[in-house]
């Protein structure tokens, strides 16, 4: 098996505990996570300047829950390992 997956994933990392491979998966989630946030900031920000700019004053918009974009990229989605 270990001959396979080197022939078709040369680059890949071999694991065999599963832990190892929730704690992989969740770290990769964590950066997914992080770089969604960011865009978020960055939409917000450019909105809010837009608004300043124009003299009004911004009101991000709201999920039917009461969130707003932030708040849900800033949230936990999986618990720390």
């Amino acid at each position: 098996m270990a001959q396979i997956a080197t022939a078709c994933f040369p680059n890949a990392q071999q694991i065999q505990d599963c832990f190892q491979v929730q704690r992989l998966s969740s770290e990769l989630l964590q950066i997914i996570q992080v770089a969604l946030r960011k865009e978020a900031l960055t939409e917000d920000n450019a909105q809010v300047k837009a608004t300043r700019e124009r003299g009004g004053r911004y009101h991000a918009p709201r999920y039917e829950n009461g969130d707003i974009n932030q708040g849900v990229t800033g949230k936990k989605l999986l618990p720390a390992v």
